[in-house]
């Protein structure tokens, strides 16, 4: 994957993690008689051997002393350490040594200082060098404890920490906010300790800065590409300018996991979009090409600007309306019928309202440090709740006998992004608007297309502009009489799960993909806070609406 490095400060574990003392300590231990020639030549196979002998502890004491000590200039330097340096000062990113090491030996003779021979060690594989890895000497933490050593990290601001001790990222005041990568040779690219962990360099280089990402682009255009430059905003994704030797330009996204609902975010977008342009429609990005297996997709640059939603025009409407309409053309026409339905697409109300109380149950059941969580928990047994009750009430109270499970036919369903608005838009100079982001991609329901747009915190439309879009979009699916009525009844529960989502940033299954997409070391207490503030407004503005949905005149009470 490719990621940028605004803001990052990676530090670095010295022992087993940088110098690797398995071949030294199998030459010790065998010189010493302590082990066959037969003893694979690994750290710990050496060390179970010989604390197996009798006084076992400290004859394996002495291999250790002598290994970090005299001989420490024959340990070798791990493989795909070099390159992760190098490239880390190509691109100016900070990167701290630091490691928990005594100054000299608590065994023995004690008279060999561990830091300098450290030091000296660094010295002889080029890390000070200037014209190599220009590693300052400053840049170098030797501390007495672990817990000393966890602390220089806070101090440091590291963003990302490597380690080949799984123990120092289980100790309680590590900080919670830094990237744990773990260094084993029993990983596999997994999560661990609300980390990562990797068997070499060279795959901790790839997760973390991206190793081969201008290879495979220039692979799937088929031409070689100079430079990749991270675009857009998004918090599922990452999106890059991928700019060729021949000065062409095209859009680079890396994906991140599936849905909440199992879908694979490449696939829907990638094919949805593919559908779409073999069936005229210009206003989005043409895909180009896919590598599925490293969930990377192509597509065509567009030179356009950001759109500030309260700004828009009558005619921007216009164009979204036009959109809207076309796709649910294509619902009705057939050619889509094999895209599936929409993620957290919803049919029927039984359907939202437990999507409502899925997404209600798993924040109840989230748990964390800072007054953030103890507030959201407040609220959502407080306010939320009783919300949420009052609006079913309501809801059941005006819908007939077997309405409140009966599912919205397919032919009253239309092709939606999901995720719609224009906030995932560019206008072009020409001012034709081109939508972008279709992760989300499929059949919904147009009353949840409507509700959303007017909804979407991510815009700040003016009351006239909601107005217009409701009025514009009820007549383009005419032909669905019930959607008024149906929209107004649903617009207050689609209310309460932006709710919800606006809490995402208390769920840590969320914050994996956050993290993925955005880069930079946030407050998470701050942003937490914050999203609860706008979760908060967001049920306030349902409860104090004196119209069920006030948007369209038919919706009074």
């Amino acid at each position: 994957m490719i990621v940028p490095a605004r803001g990052w400060v990676i530090g670095v574990d010295f022992d087993n993690t940088i110098a690797c003392y398995d071949d030294l300590m199998y030459t010790i231990a065998l010189e010493c008689g302590l082990i066959g020639a037969h003893i694979a030549k690994n750290k710990k196979t050496i060390r179970d051997t010989i604390r197996a002998l009798p006084d076992g502890e400290t004859h394996w004491r002495g291999v250790q002393v002598t290994a970090y000590g005299p001989r420490m200039q024959e340990a070798r330097l791990i493989d795909g350490v070099r390159e992760f340096f190098a490239e880390c000062r190509r691109r100016s990113i900070p990167v701290y040594i630091v490691s928990h090491k005594t100054e000299y030996a608590n065994f023995g003779e004690g008279n060999v200082n561990l830091r300098t021979a450290a030091m000296a060690w660094l010295d002889q594989h080029g890390f000070f060098d200037p014209d190599a890895l220009g590693l300052s000497r400053a840049s170098v933490f030797f501390e007495p404890t672990r817990g000393e050593k966890i602390e220089r990290i806070k101090k440091l601001k590291a963003t990302h920490f490597v380690d080949d001790l799984e123990e120092t990222f289980q100790e309680n005041a590590f900080p919670h906010d830094v990237l744990k990568i773990l260094l084993t040779v029993h990983a596999s690219a997994k999560a661990a300790h609300e980390g990562v962990a990797f068997s070499t360099w060279p795959q901790i280089h790839e997760h973390v800065l991206g190793g081969s990402e201008l290879k495979v682009l220039s692979a799937l255009l088929g031409k070689p590409v100079s430079s990749v430059a991270r675009i857009g905003k998004g918090g599922n994704s990452k999106a890059y300018r991928v700019t060729c030797t021949d000065g062409t330009r095209h859009a680079g996204k890396f994906y991140f996991q599936r849905t909440m609902d199992g879908l694979d975010r490449l696939d829907v977008e990638f094919s949805s979009l593919r559908l779409l342009w073999e069936n005229g429609v210009r206003c989005i990005s043409e895909p180009l090409a896919v590598d599925r297996r490293r969930k990377i997709a192509l597509y065509q640059y567009i030179d356009g600007t950001e759109i500030d939603s309260r700004t828009v025009s009558c005619a921007d409407i216009e164009q979204v309306v036009e959109f809207a309409k076309r796709l649910n053309q294509f619902a009705l026409s057939g050619i889509a019928e094999g895209l599936p339905r929409a993620a957290e697409s919803c049919f029927s109300f039984d359907a939202l309202h437990k999507n409502i109380l899925g997404r209600l149950a798993r924040l109840k059941t989230t748990q964390g440090k800072g007054a953030s969580y103890a507030a959201m928990h407040r609220f959502l047994s407080e306010d939320f709740a009783p919300a949420l009750d009052a609006i079913v009430r309501r809801a059941r109270s005006k819908l007939g006998k077997g309405a409140w499970s009966a599912e919205l036919p397919p032919s009253a369903r239309t092709l939606s992004p999901s995720d719609f608005g224009f906030h995932n838009a560019l206008r072009r100079p020409d001012g034709s608007l081109v939508f972008l982001d279709f992760e989300y991609f499929g059949q919904d329901d147009p009353a949840k297309m409507i509700a959303d747009f007017v909804l979407h915190p991510a815009m700040e439309l003016s009351e006239t502009t909601k107005r217009v879009y409701v009025e514009l979009m009820l007549k383009c699916f005419g032909a669905d009489h019930g959607l008024a009525d149906r929209l107004a009844l649903c617009y207050p529960f689609f209310g309460l799960k932006w709710c919800m989502i606006l809490l995402n940033e208390f769920v840590p299954k969320f914050l994996e993909r956050r993290e993925f997409a955005i880069d930079g070391n946030a407050d998470r207490e701050n942003v937490r806070a914050r999203q609860l503030s706008k979760a908060q407004l967001m049920l306030e503005k349902l409860i104090n609406e004196t119209e069920v949905f006030p948007y369209m005149e038919s919706a009074h009470e």
